[in-house]
């Protein structure tokens, strides 16, 4: 596809060119693959706009349902895409634009438009994506916080769907570490789902980018979000599933991973939880066993000789960012183990208070937890 793109990408795009795209991708069962050999046909956008059934069956490969199914697409109304776009603040971008992630075009079926809230950097191309179980274990959300907010804090993107569970998780971690994260939407921009999350997707439009290939009223219908998954893989060096059934989308994710030869990492967990099934499979046939963010940086290579120094500048710089509360917290730790109740016979605080504070300090790598709720620092 990268040949296609620089062969038309100094072609200026009118308004209707960028019509003409968006209907493309809009046409049911229309791929990369077909739209390539239409523009060798047809040689430009505009001659495609106004083609008729019978010169679109003359494009080798494309039969009479293909060919009814784009006649239907190229004849939706998507000029108020563009209304949306303006009213919402956010971006269209076309496979022909400069902005266009290059990383989707390794894909069969690359989107031919994005629709971006926020901003993309050069930076997020140094970017991994965290996913996993919609219904994770306490140790799932814990484990993909942690990974996350270390990732991020190290220079990584975190790339995810913006789901319930994991997704969610991993998305937080990122903006506890104030590092970039990107969601990739199964729906359009006029939605969020699950509706929970709607502050959380206005808070990544902040601090990094949410991007749909959906139309902006589309609904989160059920066969998106596997589609979806091909543009998480796609934009990430590795695909790090957290917890996974083995039925779970997730693995469609790291599938779509393996196909575009990046790297596959997988968290252990329980042998007898349902929710570590998947990953548990993806270390048997070959994903990386990883149990500190570390590990990861080490599969990637020259990552961790770039990212290395700045994980450790990252590590002073969130112990500096402490709040007061927290610091409060850390004033009353040492080395030695400090139970729970001493901690909240020192502290002005209620147990669920002071338990939250601890959780997010482990997460932080300030302290550690040990059995019967004692706690110390790192």
């Amino acid at each position: 596809m990268q040949d296609l793109v620089d062969q038309f990408s100094s072609i200026k795009l009118s308004f209707e060119d960028r019509c003409t795209i968006i209907q493309l991708n809009c046409a049911k069962g229309f791929g990369g693959g077909m739209f390539r050999r239409l523009m060798e046909h047809f040689e430009s956008i505009e001659n495609l706009r106004y083609a008729d059934r019978d010169s679109i069956l003359n494009v080798r490969g494309i039969g009479p349902k293909i060919a009814d199914s784009l006649i239907r697409g190229l004849s939706f109304d998507v000029r108020q895409e563009f209304d949306h776009a303006t009213k919402h603040g956010y971006d269209v971008i076309t496979i022909f634009d400069k902005e266009y992630p290059k990383a989707l075009l390794a894909l069969y079926d690359p989107p031919l438009v994005l629709f971006i809230k926020g901003k993309l950097l050069k930076e997020d191309q140094i970017s991994i994506a965290i996913v996993g179980s919609r219904s994770p274990t306490t140790y799932g959300r814990y484990q993909a916080e942690r990974f996350s907010l270390h990732l991020a804090a190290s220079g990584f993107t975190i790339v995810s769907g913006l789901a319930n569970g994991i997704d969610t998780c991993a998305h937080r971690g990122a903006l506890h570490a104030k590092g970039r994260t990107i969601a990739i939407l199964g729906h359009g921009h006029g939605k969020c789902y699950p509706a929970d999350n709607q502050k959380l997707m206005e808070q990544i439009t902040d601090n990094g980018a949410v991007i749909s290939e959906y139309l902006f009223n589309t609904p989160p219908k059920t066969q998106n979000f596997p589609h979806r998954n091909r543009i998480v893989a796609a934009l990430s060096l590795g695909v790090f599933v957290v917890e996974a059934r083995i039925n779970s989308g997730s693995l469609i994710t790291s599938r779509f991973g393996i196909e575009l030869g990046r790297e596959i990492f997988a968290l252990p967990g329980p042998v007898n939880s349902p929710e570590s099934e998947g990953t548990h499979k993806l270390i048997i046939e070959g994903a990386r066993l990883v149990q500190k963010p570390e590990d990861i940086l080490e599969e990637l290579g020259e990552m961790e000789t770039i990212l290395k120094p700045v994980m450790s500048a990252a590590s002073k710089q969130m112990t500096d960012s402490l709040n007061e509360d927290e610091k409060k917290v850390v004033a009353v730790l040492g080395k030695e183990l400090s139970h729970i109740d001493e901690l909240h016979l020192a502290l002005d605080y209620e147990i669920s208070e002071l338990l939250s504070y601890l959780t997010l300090l482990e997460i932080k790598g300030i302290l550690k937890s040990h059995p019967g709720r004692y706690f110390s620092l790192v």
